[in-house]
């Protein structure tokens, strides 16, 4: 991906959490790890909101 690609997935995906909020599956091992992390869902809106396109590692990878 592009950083300008990256950039407008970002700005979507900040103009849908605004709009709608940040919705998390509640999956049990997820919900345990966060909780041991201490990450609440309100510093988890935080740092989802804070990434920008240098934070992108890579995309999906192929599913054989």
């Amino acid at each position: 991906m592009s950083k300008v690609e990256i950039e407008k997935f970002l700005a979507d995906l900040k103009i849908a959490i605004a709009t709608h909020g940040l919705d998390v599956v509640p999956r049990r091992p997820n919900n345990e790890a966060l909780i041991d992390l201490g990450l609440t869902p309100s510093i988890r809106e935080q740092i989802v909101l804070n990434l920008d396109y240098r934070d992108y590692s890579e995309g999906s990878l192929p599913d054989d």
